[in-house]
Formats: C-alpha cells, sequence, structure tokens
C-alpha cells in the first residue's frame, strides 16, 4: 500500500530517476544482490521491472508524438487553404512546406514504431536505421537553419 506521510521518505540513496507511475523521486536500496528502486508514495521496481515501465512510458510517448505529428500536419494544410482563400500566397507556400516537413518527421517516427513493434514481436526483425535516412537529413536541415 502507498505511503501517506511526505516525511516517511524510502530507505537507501536518491537516484535521478522517477517513479513511472507518480513521477516522483526514486530512492535506490540494495538487499544482497538485489537493488529496489522506492518512490516516496510506495511504488516499487526492480532494475527490470523499472526498465520495463520505461519502455512502455516511451512508447506511449512516441506514439502520442505521432498522433500530434499528423495532426499538426493536418493543420498546417487547413491554414494554408485559409491563406489561400484569402489571397496570402507566401502564407500558403509556407504553410505547404511546414505541412510537409512535418509529414515527413511523422513517416520518419511511424517507421520507427513500426519497426519496434516488429522487432519486439520478432528479434530477427531489428535492423539499424541507415545512416542517410529521413531522420539524420532532417537533422542535418536543421542544423543549417539554425546557423
Amino acid at each position: 500500500m502507498p505511503k501517506t506521510d511526505p516525511h516517511d521518505l524510502p530507505e537507501g540513496k536518491i537516484t535521478p530517476f522517477t517513479c513511472p507511475e507518480c513521477g516522483g523521486s526514486l530512492w535506490k536500496a540494495r538487499t544482497g544482490n538485489m537493488v529496489r528502486y522506492t518512490c516516496h508514495t510506495g511504488h516499487k521496481y526492480s532494475a527490470q521491472s523499472m526498465l520495463n515501465a520505461q519502455n512502455s512510458e516511451v512508447e506511449a510517448a512516441l506514439w502520442t508524438a505521432l498522433r500530434f505529428l499528423k495532426e499538426r500536419a493536418l493543420l498546417l494544410e487547413e491554414m494554408a487553404r485559409k491563406a489561400s482563400s484569402s489571397k496570402y500566397a507566401l502564407s500558403e507556400k509556407n504553410f505547404h512546406e511546414q505541412a510537409q516537413e512535418v509529414r515527413k518527421h511523422a513517416e520518419v517516427l511511424g517507421q520507427i514504431l513500426q519497426d519496434g513493434t516488429r522487432a519486439a514481436e520478432n528479434p530477427a526483425a531489428r535492423k539499424p536505421i541507415p545512416k542517410n535516412s529521413a531522420a539524420t537529413k532532417s537533422a542535418a536541415t536543421r542544423r543549417r537553419r539554425q546557423k
């Protein structure tokens, strides 16, 4: 049962990690060869269960990011149509270009997620991301724009 007294802190040394369930700080305690992570509310994890929880959280965040990228592309296209109907050609062009760039990012992220799903189902399906992939190219594009 989770703790209710905020001054009743777990045993061990505080870590830079956060609890996957509540986001609170985690303390690390060792019992023999076993490492245990506990947050101030009482959620407990072994090292393996922490990895599993983190994997789940990362995957959920990536799927959320993919959804937002797709929504952003749709919104940019809607803004381009409005700019077109208002005779703002430069804005229309910029919105279309931004939508295209966001779609490329969504495609890369979607591919990574699909590859991860296949790899989880079949470890032999794992393959590295090529150095000349769209992800690498878009990172280089961002660096050039920042200069």
